[in-house]
């Protein structure tokens, strides 16, 4: 028995050191397979480049008719008939509503009704008139040769003046009832309300059978909204800090969240002149901007949007991806890299930084930035035209740190030649250097480890 347990014991020493001796050779274990660097990290990598960058200003807006005109009751009264409904297109002078018009002619016939009693009260006072005029001039003559008293003058002019003042109020009751049947009549035909733009009814409030309210001097219920959809605006709100930038005729990019696959091209049309209080408590003034649209094109009322104004062009500029260009404290930062740099206020605690890709290792770079659009920043010092930038993926740049062991992602594979005039795929840089080849130490990757321990044959 102690003869098979030795023979076992002794068996799985010599493969253990088979295997160690085997995993040497493949390099595996060596003197330094503890002491190697980190493997490279997978990065995006970009140029930095020369070109054209366009300054925007974001402002989010709603879409608007550029002419809407809300149908409003100007009579109190019950809707009869509705002709059209929403979305249905009206030209000038289409009956929209019709209203119950049967009080309306009842009182229209009151009034006429009054106006001819006034009248027949009027030739009453005006007789009446013709009479005390004549007494009063009989009295007169009277008096001049003392046949009457100076009081029944004073009384018969008295009753000339009063009746005077009986045909002045019949006079103006005929007029103030003849305007009651110009509004009577006025009522009557507006209970027949049509079109007065052409366009299309976007919105429809009531139905037949509601009651409206209305007066001839201040419009009431609103009926419906007609809009002209040819022609639609963005009122935009463009913040206090960039009103600015913004002025009549720039070209907007207008991104409606209802089409996320299309941008509408716009122009600013007029900026008000008076800041307005949004309800989320931010100040703005309103920009309104014509949207360019196709004869296909209608637009709803409403959509939201954001319009992207070029309120300034630069040409020939050096330019970053915007994501690449961090904050970093000062103090951590390498004081080779802080000492002398023009680019670095040491006054402030963090500065800016681009990371570039120099020989497989991530060099953090200060710079000085100019202006930005939503993707790029100009970079005015601290770097040149066709140096690799990283520029992703964000989650590391985050926490990139210089002299970091970083690979292009995209760059292609380095092929190393063996010595025995074979070639290598080398994938698997060691050093991670991001382009050298990497030291033939018979290392093999951990894909090909089974293909390399079937062709080398036993021992």
């Amino acid at each position: 028995m102690w003869k098979w347990i030795t023979a076992a014991v002794v068996g799985m020493v010599a493969v253990a050191g088979g295997g160690a001796a085997l995993a040497y050779k493949l390099g595996a274990i060596g003197p330094d397979a503890f002491n190697r660097e980190k493997p490279a990290i997978e990065v995006i990598v970009t140029e930095a480049q020369r070109g054209e960058l366009v300054r925007v200003v974001s402002a989010p807006g709603m879409v608007e008719p550029r002419t809407s005109v809300n149908v409003s009751a100007r009579v109190s009264s019950t809707i009869m008939a509705l002709p059209f409904r929403e979305g249905d297109q009206v030209l000038v002078g289409d009956v929209l509503v019709r209203l119950d018009a049967e009080q309306l002619q009842a009182r229209l016939a009151a009034a006429r009704s009054r106006l001819k009693a006034e009248e027949a009260r009027l030739t009453g006072s005006q007789a009446s008139l013709v009479l005390a005029g004549l007494d009063y001039n009989r009295i007169v003559e009277l008096h001049s040769t003392g046949d009457v008293s100076r009081a029944e003058m004073d009384r018969a002019q008295a009753q000339h003046a009063q009746a005077q003042a009986g045909v002045a109020a019949g006079q103006a009751n005929i007029e103030m009832t003849q305007a009651e049947i110009d509004e009577r009549r006025k009522d009557l035909q507006n209970a027949v309300i049509s079109a007065t733009m052409n366009g299309t009814i976007t919105r429809l409030n009531l139905e037949v059978g509601e009651q409206v309210l209305g007066t001839l001097q201040n419009a009431g219920t609103v009926i419906m909204q007609i809009a002209d959809l040819s022609e639609m605006l963005v009122k935009a709100r463009i913040d206090e800090t960039n009103v600015a930038l913004v002025e009549p005729g720039q070209t907007v990019d207008i991104y409606l969240t209802a089409y996320p696959d299309r941008v509408f091209k716009g122009l600013v049309e007029r900026i008000r002149l008076e800041r307005q209080l949004h309800r989320d408590g931010t100040s703005y003034v309103e920009a309104e901007i014509v949207i360019e649209q196709s004869a296909d094109d209608r637009l709803k009322i409403g959509l939201t949007a954001n319009a992207e104004i070029a309120v300034k062009k630069m040409d020939d500029v050096l330019k970053v991806p915007t994501q690449a260009v961090l904050g970093r404290r000062i103090e951590d930062l390498p004081s080779e890299i802080v000492a002398g740099n023009t680019h670095i206020d040491k006054a402030k605690t963090f500065t800016k930084v681009v990371y570039r890709l120099v020989d497989g290792k991530a060099v953090a770079t200060p710079v000085t930035t100019g202006v930005s659009d939503l993707s790029e920043t100009v970079i005015l010092g601290g770097l040149s035209a066709g140096d690799q930038i990283v520029s992703g993926p964000y989650a590391i740049l985050e926490d990139l740190k210089h002299d970091q062991s970083i690979r292009d992602r995209d760059a292609p594979p380095v092929v190393a030649v063996m010595s025995d005039g074979d070639e290598e795929d080398d994938t698997t840089n060691a050093g991670g250097d991001g382009g050298e080849p990497a030291q033939d130490n018979g290392a093999i990757d951990e894909a090909n480890v089974a293909e390399s321990s079937t062709t080398s044959g036993p021992g």
